[in-house]
């Protein structure tokens, strides 16, 4: 199993997050604005892969910044 790989790219104003991993594998994407906060990161998606990489846009578009994360979820 694959470590994941996060891509973003700004596109039309929102974030394009590309996830890339094994396939068949379950991933998720944490969210935050503030990296001073030690709470968990809140779930965006998770996301099982059917491909070696996907994409997904960020239906709510940060209004100054915001730090998004991967990590796997099961096999």
């Amino acid at each position: 199993v694959k470590e994941p790989i996060l891509g973003i790219a700004l596109v039309g104003g929102q974030p394009r997050l590309t996830l890339s991993g094994s396939v068949g594998s379950t991933y998720r994407i944490g969210h935050t604005d503030d990296l001073s906060t030690p709470s968990p990161w809140p779930t965006l998606v998770d996301i099982t892969l059917a491909t070696p990489s996907q994409d997904h846009t960020d239906p709510v578009p940060p209004i100054d910044r915001h730090f998004y994360r991967a990590w796997l979820v099961s096999e």
